[in-house]
């Protein structure tokens, strides 16, 4: 076996010799033992706890008899007594005192047995314990607890065992209220005159342990007065409706409630309540407190529940609730008066949980919205194209696209966006086979100041990106990159638009005038000469911006461009331009039962 059993392994019994014969002198010699040999096959330990040696053996005993042994069970000043002299014998009877009248509960514990002796030698030094041990069901059993200091002259109480020794046995209540439960013991005479051992009272007691028997079981106490109301809430005060009256497994009214929002003005939301009042009663005690807590989280949040008891607040325990149920939260092991009860609060703590916006509309935001075209030059079907304009920006900010651009002012839906960082510099998302990619353009001395108009171009020759501003070509990005090295021809898109993306909304604040796009490479001297106005072949959208009222048109095809939002006309680069003023609304909703929360973004 390779675990300790806590348990004794027994070798022989109650009539086996082991093959020899045995006096007593054999078993009192201090070479009597057991010799323990362990053998193995592989490479072990073996571990030895405790070895007892157990002689069961018969005696013919006869010693002086006790007179009135009886006595010995009542202390009124008779005594049992034993009489020895030089020419007696050494040693009294065996003195057994049993039924002391025990009646423990069915639930007693024991935890220790004291044997108390109120006893006298009639001789200083002459009389001594010869044994003593306890009786079960009439057996003896466990230590013998003699004692080898000699009786006194004049009563005296002496106390074998301890209120925690249990004299190396095990007891049941049934074993101490057994009749036959008790005693026995004998003395020795050790004198060189005419002795009495005297005994007025051997007592037994029993300590023991029964658990507390509950008096009152339940009571319910309710939310009375908010103290804190950091919560979201359908009405006002919380504590109203969370005061129903209705107990588990009734539902209560699921559109009175209070719930924790990413809105919340804080990193953690607190509500926290006054309770009700609760007589337990003169002198109870309060041992468990049980929440229960109707409710359920939609997404994981760290929530909590505790109680505000005797100046202190308990262990916080997790809501954790997966979805709509009654819960209950326990404390137990408690041990509180009427007034802690009196004074007692709940605490429901929240953090306040990520924003989960479901799909936002958006309000006022400036662009010109062309629709799907451009398909042959920026499309599928094409490995070359320019793009160019004029850009004044008023405010270049932080909006980010989902492409990671910075205020796009020339975008076509899924594989085309260009736009300025927040430091002037020109950045360029594109996607073409076999991948898209992000480029930007500039440097310290190089870059789109604001409230200026600058000439930009971009030229896509087969992966090949090259960038110009102002009059500064840059044929690598600023990190001397070429991102797209080996594409082809772009992926398809779908909406053409000036003055912004349509997918996050990022949007341009400024003047945007003469925005071209080319199905075909330019030289560099093309491109610039385009900016004085020159016309290069192959132009396959030019937006000049001269109507000054209704749609824009461009002049090679004539698709309708429609101005969204408050973009306007505006003193361009060439008469006329548009302006963009880069305010908008994102709007996200939360929703709680028939209840919309929304949060406006400014961007």
């Amino acid at each position: 076996d390779n675990s300790d059993t806590n348990t004794y392994t027994v070798y022989g019994g109650p009539s086996y010799m082991w093959g020899a014969s045995w006096s007593v002198a054999n078993i009192k010699s201090t070479n009597f033992g057991v010799d323990i040999v362990a053998d193995t096959s592989t490479t072990a330990t073996a571990f030895i706890d405790h070895v007892q040696i157990k002689v069961k053996y018969s005696e013919s005993f006869s010693g002086r008899e006790w007179i009135n042994p009886s006595y010995a069970k009542l202390q009124d000043g008779t005594d049992t007594v034993a009489s020895f002299t030089t020419t007696s014998e050494l040693s009294s009877d065996m003195l057994q005192l049993t039924d002391f009248g025990f009646s423990l509960s069915p639930t007693a514990q024991i935890l220790g047995i004291e044997v108390g002796i109120d006893r006298e030698a009639t001789v200083s030094g002459s009389i001594t314990d010869g044994y003593l041990r306890l009786l079960k069901a009439g057996v003896p059993i466990g230590d013998d607890k003699a004692s080898a200091t000699p009786w006194t002259v004049g009563e005296t109480y002496v106390v074998y065992g301890t209120p925690t020794n249990l004299w190396e046995a095990s007891w049941l209540y049934s074993d101490i209220n057994d009749i036959n439960f008790g005693v026995e013991l004998f003395v020795d005479y050790s004198g060189s005159s005419a002795t009495d051992a005297r005994i007025d009272l051997v007592d037994i007691t029993i300590y023991y342990y029964e658990p507390p028997i509950l008096q009152q079981d339940t009571g319910i106490v309710r939310p009375d007065g908010d103290i804190a109301s950091q919560w979201d809430g359908t009405s006002s005060p919380h504590n109203t409706f969370l005061s129903e009256g209705i107990e588990d497994p009734t539902i209560p009214d699921i559109n009175s409630c209070i719930f924790t929002s990413s809105f919340a003005p804080t990193s953690f939301i607190i509500d926290e309540f006054a309770m009700s009042y609760l007589d337990i009663n003169a002198g109870g005690i309060v041992t468990d407190i049980t929440i229960e807590v109707y409710g359920s989280e939609t997404i994981a949040i760290d929530s909590t529940v505790n109680i505000y008891i005797a100046g202190v607040w308990l262990t916080a325990q997790q809501l954790d609730m997966t979805a709509p149920n009654w819960y209950t939260y326990t404390w137990t092991g408690l041990s509180y008066t009427q007034g802690d009860l009196d004074n007692m609060q709940i605490e429901f703590k929240s953090i306040r949980p990520d924003s989960i916006p479901g799909v936002p509309t958006y309000e006022n935001f400036d662009y010109l919205q062309y629709g799907d075209i451009l398909d042959l030059a920026i499309g599928s079907t094409n490995t070359q194209f320019v793009v160019t304009g004029w850009v004044n920006p008023t405010l270049l900010t932080s909006s980010l696209s989902a492409n990671s651009i910075h205020n796009v002012f020339i975008s076509k839906e899924g594989n085309l966006e260009i736009g300025i960082d927040q430091t002037g510099k020109l950045e360029v998302y594109l996607n073409p086979s076999p991948a898209s990619a992000t480029g930007v353009y500039g440097n310290t001395t190089v870059f789109v100041p604001t409230d200026q108009w600058t000439y930009i171009a971009v030229r896509y020759d087969q992966g090949d990106v090259d960038v110009l501003i102002g009059e500064t070509w840059f044929y690598k990005t600023s990190t001397d990159t070429e991102p797209w090295s080996g594409g082809g021809s772009m992926n398809s898109g779908n909406d053409f638009t000036i003055g912004a993306e349509l997918t996050d909304y990022t949007c341009f604040n400024g003047k945007l005038d003469e925005i071209s796009v080319f199905n075909y490479t330019l030289s560099d001297t093309e491109i610039e000469l385009h900016g004085g106005r020159t016309p290069p072949p192959s132009l396959d959208f030019l937006a000049e911006f001269e109507e000054l009222t209704g749609s824009t048109y461009d002049s090679i095809h004539g698709y309708a461009g429609t101005l969204e939002g408050d973009a306007k006309w505006a003193n361009g680069k060439d008469n006329f331009g548009i302006l963009f003023d880069g305010d908008g609304y994102k709007i996200f909703e939360e929703i709680y039962g028939t209840y919309v929360y929304a949060t406006y973004a400014d961007i």
